[in-house]
């Protein structure tokens, strides 16, 4: 059975989640002027920061499933391709044995 994609839900929310950032900062800007400017930028570079773990923390997983993935089909390659060896070897023996004169009794 074929194996089906989860969508990807991560873009539509991230950008939910930026707009919705980017309409409360201007709220918070319009109500309440310049006293909030210094909280925003505050939480501006937290987040940033959090962000940037974040992406850190998912590149360093989707790598080592990358590897993983890669080990696995290289050592099923070389599963796979031992049988054939082994047979061709065995395909020859019984070549050489065919070709040699039987005993005669």
């Amino acid at each position: 059975m074929p194996r089906r994609c989860a969508p990807n839900i991560l873009a539509p929310v991230g950008g939910i989640a930026l707009l919705s950032a980017i309409v409360w900062s201007a709220v918070g800007l319009a109500l309440y002027g310049s006293q909030m400017t210094p909280d925003l930028l505050a939480e501006l570079a937290g987040v940033s920061f959090e962000v940037a773990v974040a992406a850190l923390i998912v590149e360093r997983v989707m790598s080592r499933r990358q590897r993983r993935e890669w080990d696995f089909a290289y050592r099923t390659r070389l599963e796979n391709t031992r049988p054939v060896q082994t047979c061709g070897a065995e395909a020859r023996v019984v070549s050489q044995q065919a070709s040699r004169p039987s005993p005669r009794r």
